[in-house]
């Protein structure tokens, strides 16, 4: 199954692949991998290092990177959920408009400097879907008044026999 097909970056090492046969997924403390992103060509629009100091002491673990978008790096947490992390602030609506995959947590960390790291996490969802599914996507969503502002199969993933954005970012309301 492959959930939030994008461009896929691993964050284990061979040393560790072999440590983990017979254990299952390796999985690593989500400051940790941050930390071994910087200075990542595929990653350098984010911040971070800004990221990894949010996330300092976070019982969360991921086991892979699965996408390096505009707006979020996203990571599989051990449990099989969905990270997103985030330097834009999460609008209230998000992960409960019609068409959004839910958040299961959602959640704003402050630094000292009184920026923000943002961040949720969601349900795994099924991808890719189909191109037809896409393009009904696109007309639903549309007859309800929004647009794909970033458009693309991979924005979306079947979840509980529908199927839902995985990028809040990625919809917006139609300009009056």
């Amino acid at each position: 199954m492959a959930s939030h097909e994008s461009h896929r970056l691993s964050l284990v090492r061979p040393s560790d692949a072999l440590a983990a046969q017979g254990r299952g997924r390796v999985s690593t403390p989500i400051e940790e991998a941050l930390r071994a992103l910087k200075g990542n060509p595929d990653v350098a629009h984010h911040t971070i290092g800004r990221y990894a100091m949010a996330f300092a002491n976070s019982p969360l673990r991921v086991t892979a990177l699965i996408a390096a978008g505009a707006d979020s790096l996203v990571f599989r947490l051990d449990d099989g959920n969905i990270l997103h992390i985030t330097a834009r602030m999460l609008a209230p609506s998000y992960g409960t408009r019609f068409f959004d995959l839910p958040m299961i947590e959602r959640g704003e960390i402050e630094q000292p400097d009184g920026i923000k790291v943002f961040y949720f996490i969601q349900p795994e969802a099924l991808t890719p879907v189909s191109e037809r599914a896409w393009r009904d996507f696109k007309r639903s969503i549309g007859a309800q008044g929004w647009l794909m502002a970033d458009s693309g199969q991979h924005q979306l993933g079947f979840y509980a026999d529908e199927i839902k954005l995985l990028d809040p970012f990625a919809v917006q309301r139609i300009p009056d």
